[in-house]
């Protein structure tokens, strides 16, 4: 539905998103409009640094699955789930998806870590040769 499709929507939806503005005299579309734009990341960085990032957030990724593997090896087994192979594939997975969204998120900071040494490292070899 876009800004402008209203045909299903009640009679006092239509004159709220139509007719009210905020204390700016700003409409609904022009806020939706602006925080789409706020939404898209602007980033400033290289390729050279883009790159360094990806490979950053994949060792992050390859450290946090490491760490998940061997935590779930500390569980003991249980006979209410027997495994096999086809758990170990699901678990192998899903503990690899999840190492992916923790190195990815922001509370995780060992691959922000990580870029900002190799990146200062960089600059630093950059300026000597």
């Amino acid at each position: 539905m876009g800004i402008g499709a209203l045909e299903g929507l009640g009679s006092n939806q239509v004159a709220v998103s139509r007719g009210v503005t905020d204390q700016n005299g700003e409409d609904f579309a022009t806020h939706l409009e602006r925080a789409q734009e706020q939404k898209e990341p602007k980033t400033t960085e290289t390729p050279e640094e883009i790159k360094l990032r990806e490979a950053c957030e994949e060792l992050s990724s390859f450290f946090v699955s490491y760490l998940l593997k061997q935590m779930r090896a500390t569980i003991p087994q249980s006979d209410l789930f027997p495994g096999g192979g086809a758990t170990e594939i699901y678990e192998e997975m899903f503990d690899g998806e999840l190492a992916k969204k923790i190195a990815k998120s922001d509370s995780f900071s060992l691959s922000s870590v990580l870029y900002d040494q190799l990146k200062n490292a960089n600059d630093i070899d950059d300026r000597q040769g």
